[in-house]
């Protein structure tokens, strides 16, 4: 977090939660670590909405060694959501174990696909378009 407390576009953290932003030809990717929980579901939200303002190609959110509790994956969902809406792909790059589960329970449609990396994540976005 900034000292004016204004969110940065490409980069930020609090208390455990640190996010990146970096344009690729392809996508604009969101990198994510720590800790996603009701201490930051604010700033959390606000990086998303700061990404998918800015992607036109396709978003992907990296959540390697993130741990995302239902309020962090609800913005995700919502920002997924809102990609669709806007013709920006939403997709989810890394996700761990617990996140799988929980997405296996709120999206078992995979409306939100995921993959085993950003590599992977731009080859099949990629291909998508």
């Amino acid at each position: 977090m900034c000292a004016d407390d204004r969110l940065t576009p490409h980069k930020a953290s609090q208390a455990g939660f640190h996010f990146r932003m970096h344009r690729l030809p392809s996508a604009l990717v969101l990198a994510v670590s720590g800790e996603v929980d009701l201490a930051v579901e604010e700033p959390f939200r606000r990086a998303l909405s700061a990404a998918i303002a800015e992607a036109t190609a396709s978003l992907i959110i990296e959540l390697r060694d993130t741990f995302l509790d239902v309020r962090g994956l609800a913005a995700v969902l919502a920002v997924a959501a809102d990609g669709r809406a806007r013709g920006v792909p939403v997709v989810l790059a890394a996700p761990t174990p617990l996140v799988r589960r929980m997405l296996a329970v709120v999206d078992p449609d995979r409306r939100l696909p995921y993959f085993e990396s950003v590599a992977e994540a731009l080859r099949q976005t990629g291909e998508a378009r």
